[in-house]
């Protein structure tokens, strides 16, 4: 028919000048401080549980992560509740949601910039032309995960779920 996916979707799916459902995941130990400091870059904090087991790249630390996806920040907000548990800290997932975020200060993926080339090679197939793995689109088309540059200040947050 005449509709388009924005139309289908009700928002802006372009991802152009926002974001317009975008998701972080955290844990209800966190939460407090996320409250008062806002979403904060690792290198920011000592909280060791949000360095994801030391897995940051070089190009991570002043980086928050985010998706477009639910379910997936689910997924890692759940990851996160397991880590703290092993430590013997009782928490539990939860996701912040956030509306309309401006792209201004959105940024591709570690993961889709360096660990997802598979990722990247199907995209490659898919266009027939090479990724631009730097591309916070492609980042988004590809695995829903992107990165945001700084600190996301708690006015912004839109929802808070407890999982």
């Amino acid at each position: 028919g005449t509709n388009t996916v924005d139309s289908f979707l009700n928002y802006d799916a372009s991802y152009v000048n926002v974001i317009p459902k975008a998701f972080h995941e955290t844990t209800s130990y966190d939460l407090e401080n996320i409250n008062r400091l806002g979403i904060v870059p690792p290198s920011k904090h000592d909280h060791e549980i949000l360095k994801w087991d030391e897995f940051y790249t070089e190009d991570s630390p002043d980086k928050v992560y985010l998706s477009t996806d639910f379910d997936r920040a689910a997924y890692y907000a759940r990851h996160a509740a397991e880590l703290y548990k092993k430590k013997k800290i009782k928490t539990k997932p939860v996701v912040i949601q956030i509306d309309n975020l401006p792209t201004d200060r959105i940024v591709a993926d570690d993961d889709f910039k360096s660990n997802m080339s598979m990722i990247q090679l199907l995209a490659a197939m898919q266009s027939g032309k090479q990724v631009d793995s730097n591309s916070y689109l492609k980042s988004i088309r590809s695995t829903s995960q992107f990165g945001y540059k700084g600190r996301i200040p708690a006015s912004m947050f839109t929802k808070i779920h407890e999982l």
